[in-house]
């Protein structure tokens, strides 16, 4: 049996991953590793960012990919528009083709180019759902995982079930692909524009990137859980929830550093709902972590 180990902070948010068993799928740019998630941008030529702000727009005005639309830019979607680099100040209707245009044209400057970047960015972030583990439970019993993690100790780890979880998320079809990370030591991958009609490119082209850090962070083990959506979401969604089996939530371990009050209301929340769940707690002597049960 394969085992992953996640490292949690004391919040409600955070309980309820016991409580209703599921995994939050982060965006990229939130997790906790933000600063060391790297990737270059390839913006692709301006008939690929042409048909990047046709899919980005016809998405925010909820339009048929069929024919010429119109849109009516009303003070809302001033505001809407702004997100493309541009405000426009339409009082009359104009032609979708023709706004691409506009927009497309003028992002071939440099302030432009760089404006381009960032909607790429902000786009994979958006369609983007991560979950970081490790496949070490040695970390456990070392501070690096508690201090960073776990708020030095006042947290908690959940460790699961990996072949639970696979076979779950194959059974149901759930997009949720799950890997070992790939340690690069040259080049980060590159995050590319070219592949907006082929969703299986772009999914491929995404996993390259979520599967992959520095050589530097190998000592980590890191393992990931991920996947694509197809709409863009926000920061904070319940779709980014992704349910999982009880059974697959192996153990529970209260960091050493936890309030009592906050160790029995994580306790009865635990045996409450998964009533199989091993339990146990860090305790610390001459300076050495150890994992001992709870009864």
């Amino acid at each position: 049996m394969s085992s992953l180990f996640r490292f949690y902070k004391f919040n409600d948010e955070n309980i309820e991953a016991i409580s209703e068993s599921f995994i939050y799928l982060f965006s990229a740019k939130n997790w906790e590793d933000a600063s060391e998630f790297e990737f270059k941008i390839d913006i692709g030529s301006d008939e690929d960012y042409r048909a990047f702000l046709s899919e980005k727009l016809m998405e925010e005005f909820n339009l048929p990919k069929e024919g010429i639309e119109y849109l009516k830019a009303r003070n809302q979607q001033i505001s809407k528009l702004m997100q493309y680099g541009k405000v426009l100040y339409i009082d009359t209707p104009i032609e979708f083709d023709l706004l691409i245009d506009i927009l497309s044209n003028e992002a071939r400057s440099e302030s432009g180019i760089k404006e381009r970047q960032q909607l790429i960015k902000n786009d994979f972030f958006s369609k983007s759902g991560i979950c970081c583990f490790t496949t070490d439970e040695k970390t456990l019993t070392e501070p690096f995982h508690w201090k960073r993690f776990a708020d030095n100790g006042e947290g908690f780890c959940i460790e699961y079930d990996l072949e639970i979880l696979n076979k779950y998320f194959l059974d149901n079809n759930s997009g949720v692909v799950m890997d070992y990370i790939k340690y690069y030591e040259k080049e980060a991958p590159v995050l590319k524009n070219n592949n907006r009609d082929n969703l299986e490119e772009r999914t491929k082209n995404y996993h390259e990137i979520f599967f992959s850090l520095t050589q530097t962070l190998k000592d980590e083990k890191e393992f990931r859980l991920a996947k694509v959506f197809r709409f863009q979401l926000e920061d904070i969604d319940v779709r980014r929830k992704q349910p999982i089996p009880r059974e697959s939530i192996l153990s529970l371990t209260i960091g050493r550093s936890m309030s009592s009050v906050n160790e029995e209301k994580l306790l009865k929340i635990a045996r409450m709902n998964l009533p199989n769940i091993k339990l146990f707690k860090i305790g610390e002597q001459h300076g050495i972590l150890y994992k001992y049960p709870i009864k």
